[in-house]
């Protein structure tokens, strides 16, 4: 019996180490990148995730300190978004564990356009 319950108690710790590990890693500025194609852009911004650290659709929230650019660099307006349109969307790593998750984009860069 004491065998057993050493067997579990291990198991348990074993199984909590694992699940605290981060599902993703930072990059050197300490920003966090989603990589999507946009599905919507009524009711605020839908993107739906196509890199290896997300996968579905998300809700992007922006705020008046949202940057748009273009990839060469180019800042530009919102009005840009369009569905269909690639993006790439800076945040800081928090997700809210919502359907769908949703984030708050620091930037968002259009990388191609249909």
């Amino acid at each position: 019996m004491k065998r057993l319950l050493i067997f579990f108690t291990i198991i348990l710790l074993l199984s909590a180490l694992v699940s605290c590990a981060p599902a993703k890693e930072a990059s050197a500025s300490g920003e966090f990148f989603l990589t999507g194609t946009v599905q919507s852009t009524e009711n605020g911004l839908m993107v739906e995730a196509e890199d290896e650290a997300h996968f579905g659709l998300y809700q992007i929230n922006t705020s008046g300190g949202t940057k748009y650019f273009l990839e060469n660099g180019k800042e530009i307006t919102s009005s840009a978004l369009n569905v269909g349109v690639k993006v790439k969307i800076s945040y800081n790593g928090q997700v809210a564990r919502s359907i769908p998750p949703q984030i708050f984009a620091n930037s968002i860069t259009i990388l191609s356009s249909n």
